[in-house]
């Protein structure tokens, strides 16, 4: 912030007098007889200026920001329609250089062109506009098959890290269907920003028949959600400056990508109950402590997602083969586990349910 480079620019200078001044006590004896007699001042003072600038520069870097921590009037200011990103020039000033997902030992951080998806600088998404309006585009048909398979799969929820200028303001968003505005880093310090991404919708909504899903029936229409752009935009004065290069990510599973969530036996999502405004979903997911898998519960859109299965040890609870995991009643889930005598089956309660 400009308060934050005031700041350091006054230590520098408080550091760069105190010092002289020390160099010039020592290397002559025609210095006011107050600072030759009160030298301990100058050093005091050059300890002080060396903490505190070093305190700034090397402070803990702010938590990743949301989209929830955006004001009205931010929003207003800073979101621009995915055709108008797509004008905006790609600048080597800004660019995303890590996305991170997951938690404890299974923590997944991702860099671009070695495991996230990066299309070239001359990318554009002219073919794309949509014929809903100038908002909206159709990615799929900008996209040809092979850039599709090489999209990189993320869950719903990760982090986006990236560096750009200090006298800049960093506005991420993600394309779907629509540009979608996620998080503002205002003059990011240390040219580094973080901000939080939210790729489609939550929980399997994604991967449902959204008609069926009206009629109060569960119908999977396939397992991979939608494709999108993750794309960081540097602005100074409101005004877009530069983007970075575009990151093809497609939705899947729901905490990681590779969430199990589908019955091996059935082939159909694990439901507690068939109407699914009140049904919990079951997944086998990676355990946040360990390198084996837990047991979530969820709804049908990720709201009040639980460990049902949290341990201290690295064991594996999940689906199995499917024949044997499945719900007991509206609380409780059987699931497959290792941490019964026989590596059986052994009965968890849903914390989640709501009463």
């Amino acid at each position: 912030m400009r308060t934050e480079r005031g700041v350091r620019r006054s230590l520098l200078a408080a550091l760069a007098l105190t010092v002289t001044s020390i160099v010039v006590n020592y290397s002559t004896s025609e210095v006011p007889a107050f600072l030759a007699g009160n030298l301990w001042i100058a050093w005091t003072l050059t300890g002080l200026c060396v903490s505190g600038y070093l305190l700034l520069e090397f402070r803990p870097d702010a938590p990743p920001g949301d989209l929830e921590q955006v004001s009205a009037r931010a929003r207003r200011r800073y979101l621009r329609t995915a055709l108008e990103l797509d004008s905006i020039p790609v600048g080597p000033t800004v660019e995303v250089t890590t996305v991170e997902y997951g938690e404890g030992p299974q923590r997944r951080v991702l860099v671009p062109d070695r495991d996230l998806c990066v299309l070239p600088a001359e990318w554009s998404l002219a073919d794309a506009a949509g014929k809903r309006g100038a908002r909206a585009v159709d990615l799929r048909a900008a996209l040809s098959e092979a850039d599709l398979a090489r999209a990189t799969p993320l869950p719903h929820r990760f982090v986006v890290r990236g560096s750009s200028r200090a006298a800049t303001v960093v506005v991420l968003h993600i394309i779907t269907d629509l540009a979608y505005l996620q998080a503002v880093a205002k003059r990011p310090p240390r040219r580094r920003f973080a901000g939080i991404g939210l790729l489609d919708r939550g929980g399997i909504l994604p991967y449902l028949d959204t008609a069926a899903l009206a009629e109060g029936r569960v119908e999977v229409v396939g397992t991979v959600g939608t494709p999108g752009l993750v794309v960081a935009v540097e602005c100074a004065g409101g005004r877009p400056v530069s983007r970075s290069r575009y990151l093809l990510v497609v939705r899947s599973g729901i905490r990681y990508p590779e969430d199990v969530w589908l019955s091996p036996a059935t082939g159909r999502p694990l439901l507690s109950d068939p109407e699914p405004r009140r049904a919990r979903v079951a997944f086998e997911s990676p355990e946040p402590n360990g390198l084996a898998t837990d047991v979530y519960a969820c709804a049908v859109d990720g709201r009040r997602m639980a460990n049902l299965t949290r341990k201290d040890r690295d064991s594996y609870d999940g689906f199995g083969d499917g024949e044997s995991a499945q719900w007991v009643d509206q609380r409780h889930l059987r699931v497959f586990s290792h941490l019964t005598p026989d590596r059986h089956t052994r009965i968890v309660q849903d914390p989640g349910q709501a009463s």
